[in-house]
């Protein structure tokens, strides 16, 4: 997937806002999920973490091998 110049756009000006503008209320969920996707983003910046793809095979696995280690214990 390609970034488009309007995504750029979009990282541009949320890099000079880096807030929720005042007159957005949000829940303390809301901003509980805002604060975690800006940590994630910026460690994904610094390549601290896995792609979504990578991710989610490995959760994969271990799914499987949960599954797997209750089979043969039956």
């Amino acid at each position: 997937m390609s970034v488009t110049s309007a995504d750029r756009q979009k990282c541009a000006a949320l890099k000079q806002k880096d807030s929720v503008p005042e007159h957005v209320n949000l829940t303390a969920e809301q901003q509980e999920l805002l604060h975690d996707m800006r940590v994630s983003l910026k460690q994904m910046k610094r390549g601290e973490l896995l792609p979504a793809r990578e991710t989610l095979r490995e959760i994969d696995l271990e799914l499987e091998a949960e599954d797997n280690a209750r089979t043969s214990d039956a």
